[in-house]
């Protein structure tokens, strides 16, 4: 064989072998997974495992975070809308203002996945999360316990979020079983690092209401914030709970601070679910409407188990 020839074999075999290569890559369908915030750690674990769950399945994830901004998370989604992703993974926070781009998304024939939060409206292939219902449940219930059944407490809580609406429900079944526990103070979220904003807030509770006992909020950065503002006004005696299973939530509690209760949530189990579900879907397998995650109340007594070790 001349060298000629060789060299032209081995040409066209280098060229077959990027060939296959794009192929291959071409194959692999491209996932969405589009969370509402990265500057909370129960989001960007759920977030970074779907992400890794899609690798793992022989999908492409193409990431996206709206910062706290609404009007970013739409823009993220009619992105991906664009990039033709075969489905899109979403962890929604205005689950209202969203509806009209799921409805883009619909119309582009993409499946739509909601993890954690649930969208307003749309259709929504599938979606996974804990019963926040038995979270809030769950959380209000040590709370009131803990307050011997009655005396005065404060709400923090947000009407934008689906889960955040299931987990008050939660509450008000809880304070329907104890009319002696009165909500005398409620403030409605509005930033999107809540832990300044609550701080403020429950400063202002507490000058008003000198007989506050307890404080419930819908996810567990307000009650950081209302932790600190107790122990800076030094008012002990106010059991504080939360929901989610955050880190910073597992130490106050190892602590000893204010904050003594979560209903711990799964952000793992959520985004592996969510990235198993899609990648279902696009398969062409059925999936279920609906999965649920465990809930686990977290006190200081079984801390321990939830914290991570130190590296």
């Amino acid at each position: 064989m001349s060298r000629r020839v060789c060299i032209s074999v081995i040409a066209i075999c280098l060229l077959m072998a990027v060939s296959m290569e794009i192929n291959a890559a071409a194959a692999k369908p491209k996932v969405g997974v589009s969370v509402s915030w990265s500057g909370n750690d129960f989001v960007v674990t759920m977030w970074e495992t779907a992400q890794q769950r899609i690798r793992e399945l022989g999908g492409i994830p193409v990431a996206t975070s709206a910062e706290g901004s609404t009007a970013k998370h739409i823009s993220d989604i009619e992105s991906l809308i664009v990039q033709g992703v075969k489905a899109i993974i979403i962890q929604p926070y205005d689950t209202v203002a969203l509806v009209p781009v799921i409805k883009q998304a619909n119309r582009a024939k993409i499946p739509v996945i909601c993890m954690d939060g649930m969208v307003a409206g749309g259709e929504v292939a599938a979606w996974v999360g804990s019963n926040n219902v038995e979270a809030g449940e769950r959380a209000a219930r040590f709370m009131v316990e803990k307050m011997g059944g009655k005396g005065n407490i404060a709400v923090f809580w947000s009407p934008t979020h689906s889960g955040f609406r299931d987990r008050y429900t939660g509450l008000e079944k809880v304070l329907a079983e104890y009319p002696l526990v009165k909500v005398v103070a409620k403030h409605a979220l509005q930033a999107t690092d809540p832990v300044p904003e609550t701080r403020a807030a429950m400063e202002n509770i507490l000058m008003a209401n000198p007989d506050i006992r307890g404080v419930f909020s819908v996810y567990d950065m307000p009650s950081i914030g209302a932790s600190q503002a107790i122990e800076a006004a030094k008012r002990p005696g106010i059991t504080v709970v939360g929901v989610d299973g955050d880190p910073m939530a597992y130490q106050y509690i190892k602590d000893g601070r204010p904050f003594a209760a979560t209903s711990a949530q799964s952000a793992k189990d959520m985004g592996n679910l969510a990235a198993e579900l899609a990648m279902k879907i696009i398969n062409g397998e059925k999936v279920p409407d609906k999965t649920y995650t465990p809930v686990y109340l977290v006190t200081k007594d079984n801390v321990d188990q939830f914290l991570k070790p130190a590296k």
